[in-house]
């Protein structure tokens, strides 16, 4: 009978197990999150947190206005935030342009009849506070809709008190 030598695994073999290892967790878990509508969700969840801080920064100051789009070379989400010294054609100060969420995020709203217009790129929606009470001035839409994964995030805008929430109906 043949001796056979049986001394383990050689360091080059464990390293190649270990690369497709990461390799396979690697697309599990960008499967599983675009599947899972988490995109849609991080980007409803910023959207609140910026709106909310565009509505505070609106008391007691200048006309703000939140300008939300959809990038025409990235496709992102993306939001611009400005103080000026009227409905928001003539910026004073305090621009700031983040992005809210990635290409795979679709970004709708309901229109006044009803209706549901999803944005393409280069299009926008935009709102303006009123100074004094913090709620909407310009009030295009009560009503985003954040889509990724077959899964979909609305969030509810309140006209009087600039309130915005995570509509969970």
């Amino acid at each position: 009978m043949r001796k056979i030598d049986n001394r383990g695994l050689s360091l080059a073999e464990i390293l190649v197990v270990l690369a497709i290892m990461a390799l396979v967790a690697t697309v599990g878990i960008w499967g599983i999150n675009a599947v899972s509508g988490r995109p849609a969700q991080q980007c409803a969840q910023r959207v609140i947190y910026s709106l909310e801080r565009a509505r505070v920064t609106a008391t007691g100051r200048m006309n703000t206005y939140y300008k939300l789009y959809v990038d025409s070379a990235t496709g992102k989400v993306m939001c611009e935030e400005g103080i000026s010294n009227d409905t928001g054609a003539s910026v004073v100060y305090n621009i700031t342009t983040s992005e809210m969420g990635t290409a795979r995020v679709r970004l709708s709203y309901v229109q006044a009849d009803g209706t549901i217009k999803t944005m393409g790129r280069g299009e926008s929606i935009t709102y303006t506070f009123d100074p004094g009470s913090g709620g909407f001035k310009t009030y295009p839409s009560s009503k985003l809709i954040f889509m990724s994964g077959g899964r979909e995030y609305k969030v509810k805008l309140v006209h009087l008190t600039g309130k915005v929430y995570l509509d969970l109906e």
